[in-house]
């Protein structure tokens, strides 16, 4: 299980740094809005997809500067969902991998 848990984080850094190199050179600058709302206090995230999104918004006009670029929640998911099956799929070959080559000690 040990050997499972260290290819995944090793998948996961690796898929991480992809992603930001992806995102600094190919995104559009968007901005996604997640409400969370706790049932005791209000919650929303603010997704940036990349440094020029955070330069596009200014602290006086936040909220004005934010719906300017915000993105479709969808896509967001999508990349998600997208991300998430990579991930299993991943797992799956791995556990498939370490199950077929077990040596006993």
């Amino acid at each position: 299980m040990d050997e499972l848990k260290d290819r995944y984080y090793r998948y996961l850094s690796a898929r991480f740094e992809s992603l930001l190199d992806g995102y600094h050179a190919n995104a559009p600058k968007r901005l996604y809005h997640i409400d969370d709302n706790q049932e005791t206090e209000p919650h929303r995230e603010f997704i940036f997809t990349d440094i020029t999104a955070l330069q596009a918004v200014r602290f006086r006009n936040f909220m004005k500067d934010c719906n300017a670029i915000q993105g479709d929640p969808g896509e967001l998911k999508a990349l998600l969902e997208q991300e998430y099956q990579a991930a299993v799929g991943f797992l799956e070959h791995a556990h498939q991998d370490l199950a077929a080559n077990f040596v006993r000690r």
